[in-house]
């Protein structure tokens, strides 16, 4: 046992061992995600753009009880469907912010954060338990754990967007597949497929056809390499079953097989599932559709949005992208970002993909090509995009954490001598990421608003989960002395890159020893570390610079009433949440005029304003106008700055 005698032992352990596999799996599982979710959430503001602006939409919802008919500032939202503001809403009224005034609630995030992360929480659990009860727990223990711990996982589980509870649904329809499928024991198959046209329905709510396509997708080629004949006998019976009465009284009555397709279509319960998918993803559709009223921000209507922007214009056209010209090798590099450290195990996750047998009846192999398929089919989905973001990816790291959770398994059972090409070449991957994480931010030479940009370093990580790389990066979190030893000053940079150096030394050490349980052991120890410094130190820090929830905080503590607050020559987002609307929006067209206009108004004002060329241009207007202007507290945020005008 890599536990070791002393917890085996135990009367705790014993009582443990009591329970049913899948209460001990969600146990496990529930524990080691919410260690790693749940502290510290709502620790930090929402970050520009995503979390903000659905928080907003949602904010909207209950200021109107209005849950079917979403609004932004002053007309319909038609962005995306409602599953995450429905989320959010229950979040906002849990704490108690949408009626209220001023400074917002103090939990308000933790709040609208809590919903997508016990979505997170809800959706390994059931990854977990599928795993274990039909490929064994030792693959399922793994495989969740490395899916739990790749920093896209927990960095997105950590905000509220579409993405969270799209992948919490995916993942949960695809282990109500695995059980359907796979589980030889269950007593309630069709309640598991059942669940699996209910979870497509809310991935489809939260994530529009992709919520369905890319599950049925799964399956469907799944079937085409796994189930269906490949000979023409077995073709013959599929059409003799449908053309002949006769031959379907036959097999009614058991005396000829149920060909094998239908067999499993019968098991899905195809038919009445789809009704139940009917049920959850169209009402909502369908009202909007025939109800909707008027023209977005952008003018689209709800038809032009939802049916041809969203669903096609984001693959073939391209739509709010921040990546152009970007090839397909671009999500190999983000993918490695995404799973680091688990990307040393990317090569062994291969070798495991490539020898399965795609008709061997073992249910291992089954499940491999599911894994397979996952990966491949979200890849190529995302690669042939016209509308690229780094965390799109996202949607293929279950598949890929299956392979490795395999992998995992096979190095434990067969060991690490059996293994060494994969083991060099995933040494080196992780050598080459490790690398570009801690040698930077190093500076990009472009001069963005007057402050200089930066690339690499953890910058990479943060360009995983936001909207806009070229906000500047807060280099001092990566540069800043934590302390000085031996007349030698100690930086995070410097930390980071110790610790890399010392996993990396000590993995390779074990992996020449050949010492599974000190390479479990030490890898496990570094993931676990990364994981937990990540999610409870860094991110924070991070998000202080990626929300406006902190400059607000400054303009409520320090505004009289009824000083207005403006936002100039910017559209973050934030702004609109955290004054509940009540922003004055000066951008273009003639954002230099409308200030002007604004600062003629008696008394003080408030703006928002980008830091660099932005400011200062603010700066030359008000000066022009006889104004006074002060800057608060211009080390606060890296992108943007509170300035009063008297």
């Amino acid at each position: 046992m890599v536990l070791g005698p002393q917890v085996t032992s135990s009367a705790l352990w014993a009582r443990f061992k009591t329970w049913s596999l899948t209460r001990r799996v969600v146990a496990v599982v529930a524990t080691l995600s919410a260690l790693l979710y749940l502290p510290y959430l709502g620790a930090v503001g929402l970050w520009d753009a995503w979390e903000s602006n659905y928080g907003e939409v949602a904010r909207e919802m209950i200021q109107r009880s209005d849950y079917v008919f979403p609004f932004w500032e002053s007309g319909p939202f038609y962005s995306k469907p409602p599953l995450l503001m429905w989320l959010d809403v229950i979040g906002l009224s849990l704490v108690g912010t949408a009626h209220s005034v001023g400074r917002e609630a103090l939990y308000t995030e933790w709040g609208m954060r809590l919903p997508c992360a016990l979505c997170s929480i809800a959706a390994l659990c059931l990854f977990a338990v599928a795993l274990a009860r039909t490929v064994g727990k030792r693959v399922a223990y793994a495989a969740t754990f490395v899916l739990a711990t790749m920093p896209l996982y927990f960095l997105l589980s950590r905000q509220a967007i579409t993405d969270t509870p799209f992948e919490s649904a995916l993942i949960c329809a695809m282990a109500c597949a695995i059980i359907g499928l796979f589980d030889k024991t269950t007593k309630h198959r069709a309640a598991w497929w059942y669940g699996f046209y209910v979870f497509c329905g809310l991935g489809t709510l939260a994530k529009e056809l992709l919520g369905v396509a890319l599950p049925a997708g799964i399956l469907i080629f799944y079937a085409l390499f796994c189930v269906l004949p490949t000979d023409g006998k077995g073709w013959v019976k599929h059409v003799t079953w449908l053309s002949s009465k006769e031959y379907r009284a036959e097999v009614k009555a058991g005396r000829q097989p149920m060909p094998v397709l239908f067999d499993y279509m019968y098991r899905m319960r195809l038919g009445s599932g789809l009704l139940i998918f009917a049920a959850v993803a169209l009402p909502w559709l369908v009202t909007m559709t025939l109800m909707a009223s008027g023209r977005e921000k952008e003018g689209e209507t709800f038809i032009t949005r939802y049916f041809w922007h969203d669903q096609f214009g984001r693959l073939f056209a391209g739509v709010h992208t921040t990546e152009t010209n970007t090839s397909f090798a671009y999500f190999l590099e983000q993918g490695g970002y995404a799973t680091f450290p688990w990307v040393a195990l990317i090569p062994g996750a291969f070798f495991v993909a490539v020898k399965a047998q795609a008709r061997k009846l073992s249910t291992r192999d089954h499940v491999i090509w599911i894994g397979n398929l996952w990966t491949v089919l979200t890849f190529v989905l995302v690669s042939s995009s016209a509308t690229k973001f780094p965390h799109y990816i996202f949607a293929a790291l279950p598949g890929l954490a299956i392979l490795m959770g395999f992998f995992i398994q096979d190095l434990w059972d067969e060991g690490i001598s059996k293994h060494p090409a994969a083991l060099v070449i995933g040494f080196i991957l992780f050598a080459l990421v490790a690398k570009d994480i801690a040698g930077g931010p190093n500076p990009s030479g472009r001069d963005w608003g007057g402050v200089p940009g930066y690339t690499g370093g953890m910058k990479l990580f943060t360009d995983l989960i936001a909207y806009q790389h070229d906000r500047p990066y807060p280099i001092s979190l990566f540069t800043r002395v934590l302390f000085t030893f031996r007349n030698n000053s100690i930086t995070l940079r410097t930390l980071i890159t110790a610790f890399f150096e010392v996993a990396g030394v000590s993995i390779a050490f074990m992996a020449i020893r050949r010492s599974r349980f000190g390479l479990y052991s030490v890898f496990a120890t570094f993931v676990t570390l990364w994981a937990l410094w990540f999610s409870w130190g860094h991110w924070v820090d991070l998000s202080h610079h990626w929300t406006q929830r902190d400059v607000f905080w400054r303009y409520y503590d320090n505004a009289k009433p009824g000083e207005p607050i403006a936002a100039f020559n910017m559209d973050w987002k934030g702004e609109t949440f955290y004054s509940r609307n009540t922003v004055k929006q000066l951008y273009p067209p003639n954002a230099d005029e409308k200030l002007a206009e604004y600062l003629k108004l008696p008394g003080r004002k408030w703006s928002l304003v980008e830091q660099g060329a932005r400011l200062k241009l603010l700066q030359q207007i008000a000066t022009r106008g006889g104004h006074q202007v002060r800057v608060w507290d211009q080390n606060l945020n890296a992108k943007l700055v509170l300035v009063s005008v008297d």
